[in-house]
C-alpha cells in the first residue's frame, strides 16, 4: 500500500513506499487538477482526497491520475474541515469545524450522521483508530467516537490547536500534530486499550 504526501499548494500527490526497514522512497507524482487538504486509501490504487475550497468535499484520484467524483454520494451544503476514509467500514468521516460537528457516512446508506458533543469544539483533523474507532482533533483534546458515531472519551493532548490525527499501524500509538504559531510540535500518546 502506498504512502503520501498531498500539498494544498502544490496540486500534486507524492506517492512514497516504506520498506520494513522504515527506508522511504518516492514511487510516483500524480498531479492533480484541484487542490487538496485530506488523502485516504480506498485501495491499492485508488485514493480518496479531501479538497480544498470546494463545493465537494471528497474527490478520487488514482496512481495514473485519474480523478472522479465518489459514487452515488451527495454532500449536505457545509463547508469540510478535514475528512478520513475507513476502508473496513465503508466509512466516510468528515469534520466540520464551524458548526462543532462529525458527519458520518458509510457509502451505498442515502443519508449519514452529524454527530455533535460538548467535547468536539472546533473539530479538525480525523483518523481510523482500533478496533472500528475514529479519532478527532478538537480544541485541545482528542475525542475518541464509535464508527457509529457515540463518543466514547476525550483524551487532553496539552496543546492549543491539534489539528491532524495518525494512528500507528498496530493501533498502539497516535501521533498529533499542534499548529499553534508559538509552539508548533509533534506529541505521540498511547492509545486506550
Amino acid at each position: 500500500m502506498y504512502k503520501f504526501i498531498f500539498s494544498h499548494r502544490f496540486f500534486v500527490i507524492a506517492l512514497l513506499s516504506v520498506s520494513r526497514t522504515n527506508a522511504i522512497t518516492l514511487t510516483r507524482m500524480v498531479e492533480t487538477t484541484f487542490p487538496g487538504i485530506t488523502i485516504s486509501n480506498i485501495d491499492n490504487r485508488s485514493f480518496l482526497v479531501g479538497t480544498w475550497d470546494k463545493p465537494i468535499p471528497l474527490r478520487t484520484v488514482d496512481i495514473l491520475g485519474n480523478e472522479g467524483d465518489v459514487a452515488n454520494v451527495s454532500f449536505p451544503g457545509k463547508y469540510y474541515t478535514d475528512s478520513d476514509y475507513i476502508v473496513s467500514e465503508k466509512l466516510l468521516a468528515l469534520t466540520i469545524r464551524i458548526q462543532n460537528t462529525v458527519y458520518l457516512r458509510i457509502l451505498g446508506n442515502d443519508r449519514g450522521t452529524f454527530v455533535t458533543d460538548k467535547r468536539i469544539r472546533r473539530p479538525q483533523g480525523v483518523c481510523a483508530g482500533p478496533r472500528g474507532t475514529l479519532f478527532v482533533c478538537s480544541k485541545h483534546y482528542i475525542v475518541q467516537m464509535s464508527h457509529q458515531g457515540d463518543v466514547l472519551t476525550s483524551y487532553d493532548t496539552n496543546m492549543k490547536l491539534p489539528k491532524w490525527v495518525r494512528v500507528s499501524k498496530d493501533g498502539s500509538r497516535m501521533a498529533v500534530v499542534d499548529v499553534d504559531p508559538n509552539n508548533k510540535n509533534i506529541k505521540m500518546f498511547k492509545t486506550p486499550s
